[in-house]
């Protein structure tokens, strides 16, 4: 049986695509609609963001930055263990590390680190 099933409703025609299982509903499909939450959520993520990077009391003072560890052997290390990319596992022992690190001066490199591992595919 392929086809489509109306019903009408008040605010307007729901389909059911029978044969493909699509459900759209004011000519919207679920999709659509679960790409568009999405996509909302990902801004208001950043814009959520972008109010902390501006604001300046979420900064770290000069006298804060100078106070952590910036030596050159914990911050390659460091690096490093990002470019490991076991993430899951070492996450809560790398944020307490960075946290005590001056690694203002590695933000690239940290950066290519984390883009280039290879991070676990999430299964939908």
């Amino acid at each position: 049986f392929a086809g489509r099933v109306m019903s009408g409703q008040a605010s307007g025609v729901a389909e059911l695509d029978v044969a493909g299982g699509k459900v759209e509903k004011d000519g919207v499909s679920e999709e659509a609609a679960s790409a568009e939450a999405a996509s909302r959520r990902r801004f208001q993520a950043r814009m959520a963001n972008r109010a902390v990077r501006r604001d300046p009391s979420q900064r770290i003072s000069e006298v804060e930055l100078r106070k952590l560890d910036s030596s050159l052997k914990k911050c390659t290390g460091f690096v490093r263990r990002l470019k490991g990319g076991d993430f899951a596992v070492n996450r809560d022992a790398l944020l307490a590390e960075a946290k005590g690190l001056n690694l203002s001066r590695y933000v690239s490199e940290m950066v290519v680190a984390v883009v280039e591992s290879k991070l676990p595919v999430a299964d939908a």
